[in-house]
């Protein structure tokens, strides 16, 4: 199995320069193509850093905690990505960014979370929603119990790893197990939409799963 890309670059975000010319330093972390950057907290003046050698350059101080800081930080990135394919993740460029800047997002529970959203769709009846729009949500949580159980054979799965795949396999789990039409099993799909929506507000995940899976009547 070929080994999947990663790397990690240092560069400096220029147009962010301080009163006092400092450059902030930003890192890039490329995995299978893709890239994210995050800002590490920590800049240097321009006219001391090398970019071909990715390091501040000159004996003095500040250029030595800048490289030392540089030093940790990748280490911190790669201790990142190494727990997270130890506990089953891909490891990829979102995932690390994600552990790095809130290392509490990847614990989040997928249907556990969307339980308390049913509740609060619930808490709603009669203000915003419907009973019968109340009970579609209840329904998506019963199906998505089921689906996660027999497809994955577990009671519940990490927020983070909802993606296309998981929406793709449910589509087809309502219209088989359940013999919804095409349209029923967008409806409930919806549902399953405005969850994730509600997340990305909370910045619980960093980019909403339905942007890739599109849903026709």
């Amino acid at each position: 199995m070929e080994r999947k890309r990663f790397g990690v670059t240092y560069f400096l975000r220029k147009a962010r320069t301080n009163k006092a010319g400092l450059t902030p330093i930003l890192a890039r972390i490329t995995t299978n193509g893709i890239s994210k950057e995050i800002y590490i907290q920590c800049s240097v003046p321009v006219d001391k850093w090398s970019q071909s050698k990715e390091r501040a350059t000159g004996k003095d101080k500040l250029c030595q905690q800048v490289n030392s800081y540089l030093d940790d930080y990748r280490a911190r990135i790669l201790e990142a990505r190494q727990e997270l394919i130890s506990k089953g993740y891909e490891g990829n460029c979102i995932q690390i960014k994600e552990r790095l800047q809130n290392p509490t997002t990847l614990s989040i529970m997928f249907l556990a979370e969307l339980e308390k959203y049913c509740e609060k769709r619930q808490a709603e009846v009669g203000v915003r929603i419907t009973q019968l729009t109340a009970n579609k949500y209840h329904r998506v949580l019963r199906y998505l119990r089921e689906y996660v159980a027999s497809a994955y054979r577990k009671e519940d799965l990490l927020l983070s790893a909802v993606g296309y795949e998981f929406l793709d396999g449910f589509n087809t789990f309502l219209q088989t197990a359940h013999r919804c039409k095409h349209n029923g099993a967008v409806n409930l799909l919806d549902c399953v939409k405005n969850f994730t929506r509600y997340c990305l507000r909370n910045e619980w995940i960093e980019k909403d799963p339905f942007r890739n899976y599109k849903l026709k009547e």
